[in-house]
């Protein structure tokens, strides 16, 4: 496995038992820690039935009936599924440096795609499934909505800090510093207004007051 993308691809493999060919999809994360749980008890074993138990308990998980199969076939599919089924890729936060001075990156291949998913999936609560169904330009507009909200957001705590404001001794004032933007937000964009049709508008509001005003 190589890469975020590989991460996502569906694999399966093909096992011989009982003189039939069975496809079985790789094992997700709940299925893959109940499996490896199943396989500690089989390495734990202290007897054959115990060690029968347990190989019976794996492939109950997996949906695949072992009555009449021959034992060699049992404990041939198990090894080729147990392999199948194991841990295919390292990220930086799994490994320990090699030696001290050792630097560590967090970067792998697909990494952007990834981002873009954890973007949506933030932002809007989507899943990766319902991400990956949408086009790939309205998939870049939602991103583009989320850096400018984003930007935005961090330009209001900005203002509200002290850094945000240098003081100019000639004048004895104090004048703000925005945060810089990106070449791509650049220059500012007039928003234009949303045309509304009239029976749409509130009728009027009501003032602190008290006072109705009418507008229409």
């Amino acid at each position: 496995m190589n890469g975020y993308l590989d991460a996502i691809s569906g694999q399966s493999i093909t096992i011989s038992l009982g003189r039939h060919d069975i496809l079985l999809p790789r094992a997700c994360l709940g299925l893959y820690l109940q499996l490896g749980r199943v396989l500690d008890d089989l390495e734990q074993a202290p007897g054959w039935a115990e060690i029968a138990s347990a190989i019976r308990a794996y492939f109950d998980l997996l949906g695949v009936d072992i009555a009449g199969c021959h034992p060699v076939e049992i404990l041939a599919a198990l090894y080729q599924l147990k392999q199948f089924n194991n841990w295919q890729m390292t990220l930086a936060f799994m490994r320990e440096p090699a030696s001290k001075g050792e630097v560590l990156s967090y970067d792998y291949p697909d990494r952007n795609w990834a981002w873009v998913v954890h973007k949506l999936a933030s932002r809007y609560g989507w899943t990766r499934h319902y991400i990956m169904d949408l086009y790939p330009e309205e998939a870049a507009c939602y991103l583009q909505e989320i850096l400018v909200s984003e930007l935005n957001e961090a330009e209001e705590r900005h203002s509200l800090s002290e850094l945000a404001y240098r003081y100019d001794s000639v004048s004895k004032r104090s004048h703000y510093q925005p945060l810089p933007k990106p070449g791509w937000m650049l220059p500012k964009v007039d928003i234009k207004p949303v045309k509304m049709l009239r029976s749409m508008m509130p009728y009027g509001v009501i003032d602190l007051g008290g006072n109705e005003k009418i507008y229409h």
